[in-house]
């Protein structure tokens, strides 16, 4: 599975956004960076999880430590 120490800043702080319960309009927002970027950065994350979801993401995220 992915760690801090291997995953871009950028994905992981969409991660976290997410996490704070942010759309991906919002993230996209705050990170002055395209929706369609945030959106390919969360295919990225359910596919390194194996999950469908925002909060299959981020509860991965939590369980795999990458999350606090």
């Amino acid at each position: 599975m992915a760690n801090r120490a291997t995953v871009k800043a950028r994905r992981l702080n969409v991660l976290e956004f997410l996490a704070a319960g942010l759309s991906v309009g919002e993230v996209a927002e705050r990170l002055g960076t395209p929706a369609d970027t945030i959106k390919d950065d969360c295919r990225s994350w359910y596919k390194t999880f194996g999950v469908r979801t925002q909060a299959g993401a981020v509860a991965c995220g939590f369980r795999e430590g990458l999350l606090t």
